[in-house]
């Protein structure tokens, strides 16, 4: 990606636009802060870029609040907030934990994944954080040790085949976790996050790039790499619905 853009009712603008002959420049991951206010735009340098869309642009142009560097060149590609920190996912094996509000936004860095960090998500009540590796790993994290550096995790979850791209909380069941595996693996699995304990494989056939929970009717829903959503019911998590066709592959939900 070269350029990012911010788009709602009021305002359809280019956020900035890139040197294209800088390859480092390149846009690999994005996400929003809970309350919509700010945009995390992570590049393939490792640079962390905060973003306020809402403001008006100064005489300069420009909507960047500041840049955040880690400790060496690793491509950023996934990111996930908890509170004012960013938390971001590196080439590396790294999960580096950036505060946005301080000049040493470096809180901790953990350590533990052996491949690129590729699926990250903090729970709901914000306690926990899973990340997935192209290492074929799952690993929960405690926040309470977010202010340090460690590689010790709570949970290593080793039971998927293939890289692990999709990772997602439940946001009506606090123990629940779901992740999926890539091309190689093509299962969802459930986790019990207080035990680590596997509570469900599922072979869906084909690579899970994305899941999301809905609270409302007690669901999942999965996106594949061979263009198609299906929606799980809780509790027993038995396919109820399909989405395919002519769908484009789909590589994660925002």
């Amino acid at each position: 990606m070269r350029s990012a853009f911010f788009c709602c009712e009021k305002v359809d603008e280019v956020l900035f636009e890139l040197d294209e002959s800088n390859e480092m420049n390149l846009i690999t991951s994005v996400k929003w802060s809970a309350d919509g206010k700010f945009l995390a735009v992570g590049f393939k340098d490792g640079s962390l870029k905060l973003y306020d869309p809402h403001r008006t642009a100064p005489p300069n142009g420009k909507l960047e609040l500041r840049t955040m560097k880690p400790p060496r060149q690793s491509r950023n590609g996934v990111l996930g907030w908890r509170g004012a920190v960013v938390s971001a996912g590196y080439q590396s094996g790294q999960i580096i934990h950036h505060d946005v509000r301080v000049a040493k936004h470096i809180t901790g860095i953990w350590d533990g994944h052996e491949r690129e960090v590729v699926g990250l998500h903090w729970s709901p009540n914000q306690t926990k954080l899973a990340t997935g590796s192209g290492d074929n790993t799952v690993r929960v994290w405690d926040e309470g040790r977010l202010g340090s550096n460690t590689t010790e995790s709570l949970f290593v979850l080793d039971d998927h085949v293939g890289s692990v791209r999709a990772v997602q909380f439940s946001n009506y069941k606090t123990s629940l976790l779901a992740t999926g595996g890539g091309m190689q693996c093509k299962a969802i699995k459930l986790w019990n996050v207080n035990s680590g304990e596997l509570l469900k494989s599922i072979d869906t056939g084909a690579a899970v790039n994305g899941i999301i929970f809905n609270s409302d009717y007690k669901e999942m829903m999965s996106a594949h790499a061979c263009g198609k959503l299906v929606i799980w019911k809780h509790p027993n998590y038995n396919e109820i619905a399909k989405l395919s066709g002519r769908l484009p592959v789909l590589f994660n939900f925002i």
